[in-house]
């Protein structure tokens, strides 16, 4: 290649990277083909593990955690936690990075209140907290709207606010032994017609 045919091949280059570059800097890049990311908790696994599907309930052995710390060591690819009777009495804040679990089992434990991360928990289906000492709820849990079952057996909630409405999948709610009054039971119940209300 002579030096003249050199010059222009290496112009053509650079001006290329200069539109490139322009491009990128007013976000007009063409966007990556998406990438097919396997789902590491599919709806399917989450339902034949609730109803004891021997086969799920092994494929799940990799995917379940029994206590946080073995939670937080692959976030991300954990579907199913059971944190019971370990006298835990508050939750990180780092529970947010839990992004794919869709049961999470803690009942037993002695937490008085839950942090609002809570709420970033957007593929939570099945929650128990049932015998804590749980006084209130955090405003950010009713942005679960994926959670199908709330189970708060043996608390201490005084009051439910009309904010459960928005928990639109709920279709089971456990309330028993929470010193609440008939009245408020029976406007949760109006709050929720589409799930069992169990009090």
């Amino acid at each position: 290649m002579n030096s003249r045919l050199t010059i222009i091949v290496i112009g053509i280059l650079i001006a290329v990277s200069i539109l490139w570059l322009r491009l990128a800097v007013r976000g007009s890049l063409p966007n990556p083909a998406p990438t097919s990311v396997s789902d590491p908790c599919p709806d399917e696994l989450l339902t034949k593990f609730l109803t004891g599907d021997e086969r799920a309930i092994a494929e799940a052995l990799d995917k379940t955690a029994n206590t946080l710390e073995q939670a937080f060591r692959n976030p991300g690819a954990v579907c199913f936690i059971s944190v019971t009777g370990a006298d835990l009495i508050s939750l990180p804040g780092d529970i947010r990075q839990l992004s794919n679990v869709r049961y999470l089992n803690l009942a037993g434990d002695k937490l008085a209140s839950l942090p609002p991360e809570m709420g970033e928990l957007k593929r939570l289906t099945v929650l128990s907290l049932n015998d804590n000492g749980i006084t209130r709820l955090p405003m950010s849990l009713y942005e679960l709207t994926r959670l199908e079952t709330l189970a708060l057996v043996r608390n201490k909630l005084t009051d439910v606010p009309d904010d459960i409405a928005r928990l639109t999948n709920l279709r089971q709610l456990y309330l028993t032994g929470n010193p609440l009054t008939p009245g408020q039971v029976e406007r949760i119940r109006r709050l929720l017609p589409r799930a069992v209300v169990d009090f």
